[in-house]
């Protein structure tokens, strides 16, 4: 009945995306996003207070697939071949594989701009997922919460506090919050997840120009986290326990 009282109401509180899809063939970052939609729904409705907060407080909007087409084929990129998460134009760079022709010639990135002109986001939960080896050998495939920057190393400049000073002022207060996300997930002891989930600075990881996150966060100031899960990649079959 009260219906149209919020659907037409604007109010001023912070904005936050919660988006998943953008490589089409990381199925569990699409039912990340779809799966906290019907817990929010159904956590307010049995008067969860922690999600009634969340949800009287701040806006929330959910982007659950960026790259449609790529999750119709399995296929990491877009049916242009291009990588979406190397077409935004913050780093972005002609020699990172299928980047694009140009920075945002793509109509699915292009939508992303687009809508965070419209609404400002102050913070965006990147979903992504992980799989296979990582890099220390460990069949962990990178699994973790990761913040900006993905184009600018920790010890750019020589040190991290030269890194900080000069890139991003505000890490630790973004590192703090990554830090307990990953020990909340190691605390939760879901295997595998508890074995290698780490926060990490993105390009700590590996570097790569023109992501969605380091956009989002040099053009509008927005915390951006991607998340990366691990597992296998359809959300529909044995890994949607994750979720």
């Amino acid at each position: 009945d009260n219906a149209g009282e919020y659907s037409n109401s604007d109010e001023d509180e912070p904005e936050i995306l919660i988006n998943g899809g953008i490589h089409g063939h990381e199925q569990i970052a699409v039912g990340l996003p779809m799966k906290l939609i019907e817990y929010i729904i159904t956590a307010y409705g049995m008067g969860d207070q922690e999600v009634i907060y969340l949800v009287d407080n701040f806006k929330l909007h959910f982007m659950p697939v960026i790259n449609p087409d790529g999750l119709l084929l399995s296929e990491r990129y877009n049916d242009n071949n291009v990588d979406l998460n190397r077409n935004f134009d913050y780093h972005w760079d002609e020699t990172e594989y299928s980047s694009g022709d140009y920075a945002f010639d793509q109509s699915e990135s292009r939508a992303v701009r687009d809508d965070f002109a419209q609404h400002g986001y102050c913070l965006s939960l990147n979903m992504h997922t992980a799989f296979g080896w990582g890099s220390s050998g460990t069949n962990d495939g990178g699994a973790g919460i990761y913040s900006s920057w993905d184009g600018i190393e920790s010890d750019e400049g020589g040190s991290e506090s030269t890194f900080i000073e000069t890139y991003l002022p505000n890490y630790l207060f973004i590192e703090g919050i990554g830090q307990a996300y990953a020990e909340s997930v190691i605390d939760s002891e879901v295997w595998p997840f508890d074995q290698y989930f780490h926060f990490q600075e993105g390009a700590d990881w590996y570097p790569f120009g023109g992501s969605m996150a380091d956009w989002a966060m040099g053009n509008y100031g927005t915390v951006s986290y991607s998340i990366e899960v691990y597992g296998e990649q359809d959300f529909t079959t044995d890994d949607s326990y994750q979720l």
